[in-house]
This record gives C-alpha cells, structure tokens and sequence, in this order.
C-alpha cells in the first residue's frame, strides 16, 4: 500500500459530548453519511482525541478498553450510552514501534485508560454499535503530548506515516476548529442560533484555507507560526482542540485538505471537518 492508496484521514470537529444524541444538527447527519467517503472499510481505527493528554505519547493497549465519561452536568441517560469498543494490542505494539523510531523514545502503552467521548462520542454515530452496544471495528486511541507543540504535534503525525501506508488503518484526529466554551450561546433552537462571532468566522475560515491550500512543508510552516492567527487564542483558550490539526497535518504530508462539513452550534462552535 503507497501514500495515493491509503485510507484517506479525518480531521473532525466532535462539537459537544451529546453529538451522538443531536439528531437535528446538521454535524450529526454529516456523521451519519462520512463513512461513505471511504474506499473501503478499515482493519482499525487510530484515534487522537482533544481529551487525552499525557507528557509522553501513549497508546491504548488493553483488549476490551473502558468507556469514559468525561464530562460533567449532562442527562442520566448518557452516561448509560453503551458503545463497547474493542482494541487492537498488536496493532498498538506497531505504533509504539512507530513512534519511537521516529525519535518519541518515551511512547509508552496503557492497559488502564479506556476511550473518552471525543472518540466514542462522533464514532458511535459514523460506525454505529450492534444491539448489544458493541462498535464494528477495533480502536486505538493515540494521546496529545502536554504542551500541545504545533511541530512536536506535526511530529507525531509524520511518525504514523508509514503505518498508514502498510495498514488498512484509518486515523480519525477528533478536536475542533473553534472550541471556546465561555463564548457559545445556549437556549436555541438549531435554525435560531446566533450566528458565529466575526472572530470565529476568522478563524476557522483561516485554518480552512491553511489546510486546502497549502500542503507539505509550507503547511506545517504556517502552521506552526505562533501565534498562528490573531484570533488564535479566542478561539482556543487552550490549545488541546486545536492540537489534533497538527497531527492530522503532519499525518497528511504532501497530501491536500478537503473541507467535508461547516457548520456552527451554539454561535461559536465550529463543526469544521475535512478530509486529507
């Protein structure tokens, strides 16, 4: 398998832990039809995901990981929400492999820590669980490194390369373009929500045409400029939902982005996902 004949990667926005209950958004039927973009359907599935953060890259490893609930103040019921993944040791052991031969030394593996809600939470509705709960295909969660270091970041996605071009693996890199939570605007009904602030228009309309325009080196260039935008910190407080473009990028190399899906919840909460 060569770089033209690989799954392609996603770069997904996961908006709120309750997407997979927001039928009416357009970000949940958008989920609904992505699976349909691929060619084929993957062996496993690496996820990054903005919620998982550790000083060193580390690896789910465990057979049948947990659930996490990593969210506080939502309904009963979606903590009651099966969606039963299994994982993939030895595929686990290849990207540890991978990742410290490309210079991570310090990857390591984690039979303990499960899967949070920015994998489960879009997956469940992409790949939707049998009757029992249980996901079609095995997951392996990849963390964020602390700090959240755009080339560090760009790194770590070139270090998957090689992998995703032997494997029939699809990386899925789970954050969001514009994710400030102390700017959104509750209480709404979907086609009454404000529309985004001029800043997160900004934005988002920037890193979309860093991504779809630019490729390679002059991608990981820009972004890795600091700030990368002068809205930059607006739009992410913390850099943790932003870190999974770097990745995705650098996952990417040569190959160009294609914006799949825009939309906004909540004013300021940009659902922005593409294809690379």
């Amino acid at each position: 398998m060569s770089a033209s004949s690989r799954l392609p990667i996603w770069l997904l926005s996961h908006g709120s832990p309750a997407l997979y209950t927001e039928t009416h958004l357009p970000a949940y039927n958008f989920y609904q039809q992505l699976s349909r973009t691929l060619p084929r359907q993957p062996d496993a599935i690496i996820c990054v995901s903005a919620h998982w953060t550790e000083n060193s890259p580390a690896v789910t490893t465990e057979d049948h990981p947990k659930q996490i609930y990593d969210f506080y103040g939502f309904p009963a019921h979606m903590y009651e929400y099966k969606y039963q993944t299994t994982g993939d040791p030895a595929l686990a052991g290849r990207i540890l492999g991978a990742l410290r031969d490309a210079g991570f030394a310090r990857a390591f593996g984690t039979s303990s820590r499960g899967h949070d809600h920015g994998t489960w939470s879009p997956l469940s509705i992409t790949f939707p669980p049998d009757a029992a709960g249980r996901a079609p295909i095995p997951i392996v969660q990849l963390s964020l490194i602390g700090g959240y270091d755009a080339a560090e970041h760009i790194r770590l996605g070139q270090a998957l390369q090689p992998l995703l071009e032997q494997e029939n693996v699809l990386l899925v890199c789970s954050g969001g373009v514009v994710h400030n939570l102390r700017q959104l605007s509750f209480g709404h009904a979907a086609q009454q929500a404000p529309p985004p602030a001029p800043w997160a228009a900004a934005f988002d309309e920037y890193t979309t045409a860093t991504l779809t325009q630019h490729t390679g080196a002059e991608r990981e260039r820009i972004l890795t400029q600091h700030p990368l935008h002068q809205h930059e910190r607006q739009a992410h407080p913390e850099a943790d939902h932003l870190a999974p473009v770097f990745v995705a990028a650098g996952a990417a190399g040569d190959q160009p982005a294609r914006l799949v899906h825009t939309s906004w919840v909540a004013g300021n909460l940009s659902m922005s996902s593409y294809i690379m």
